[in-house]
């Protein structure tokens, strides 16, 4: 998430930014402007994935993490890298949740490309 906010800071005071070296960032996530106020109102409400379903077994999760990758499709063998490493039993036990912070994956606001240009 650093890289997101430091790409954010070095665009909006770029007089102030020599250089800026970013590593597996994935910068800002775009969508529809029609799709903005829906947004907002999401984030403002607190809503968030209420749908989801922790997945019981590694390889459920590497399929999932294959199909939903938020920069585009992922191989299926990178993906199982990328579980094995990265998920954790749920505090509930009902299946697999990721070690990370979710809300760096599942962002509440998205920008529209031109404002993110």
């Amino acid at each position: 998430f650093g890289g997101c906010v430091a790409q954010a800071v070095a665009s909006v005071i770029p007089e102030r930014v020599c250089r800026l070296l970013v590593l597996e960032a994935l910068g800002f996530f775009s969508q529809d402007p029609k799709d903005a106020v829906k947004s907002l109102r999401r984030m403002a409400n607190g809503k968030n994935r209420t749908d989801w379903v922790a997945p019981k077994t590694l390889e459920a999760c590497a399929r999932r993490r294959a199909r939903q990758n938020v920069a585009g499709p992922l191989a299926l063998d990178a993906a199982r890298v990328l579980v094995t490493r990265g998920v954790k039993p749920s505090s509930s036990g009902a299946g697999l949740v990721w070690s990370t912070d979710p809300r760096v994956l599942n962002p509440r606001y998205r920008w529209d490309e031109p404002t993110m240009r």
